[in-house]
């Protein structure tokens, strides 16, 4: 039985992804992100690993990441 939902293709989607970091839960987030967002994550203290193209959150900073989202997304 297959984990997590598969997208039409068979694989899961990077958002329904999870990876573990020195013990630590990280979550996908976002892929082909920009310099300037990882670098607003880290300003706000957001754990956050770049994997590839994909980048992957701390689940405990899910919610701070979101609140970066909308306010780069507000600047644009």
């Amino acid at each position: 039985m297959p984990t997590w939902r598969r997208n039409q293709h068979g694989y899961k989607d990077t958002a329904d992804c999870i990876r573990h970091f020195n013990g630590e839960e990280y979550v996908g987030w976002m892929a082909a992100i920009s310099p300037d967002r990882i670098a607003a994550y880290r300003a706000a203290e957001i754990r956050c690993r770049k994997v590839g193209a994909d980048l992957f959150v701390h689940h405990m900073d899910l919610n701070v990441a979101r609140d970066v989202d909308r306010v780069q997304d507000a600047q644009r």
